[in-house]
């Protein structure tokens, strides 16, 4: 014959909910470590596709800095019509 619902007492329910919290705060905790490691990762890949764009361009670090800093205009090479 199958047995009823266990009764658990207050003090089993809390510290079932406390090593759920916990539980929980450690699989929070390693999401947030893969967060930080993709992040990372997409940083480090934004800059070797900027630096890859910028040596196609034939401008240097400087000249891309001032532009930054200037407000972009036309490339050197180009001509107003």
């Amino acid at each position: 014959m199958p047995r009823g619902k266990k009764n658990y007492t207050l003090d089993e329910k809390i510290e079932a909910a406390q090593k759920l919290i916990l539980s929980k705060e450690r699989e929070l905790n390693d999401i947030k470590r893969q967060l930080e490691i993709l992040l990372e990762e997409k940083e480090k890949e934004d800059l070797n596709k900027l630096n890859r764009e910028l040596k196609k361009s034939g401008r240097t670090i400087e000249e891309l800095l001032r532009a930054l800093e200037t407000g972009f205009s036309a490339p050197p090479d180009c001509t107003s019509e």
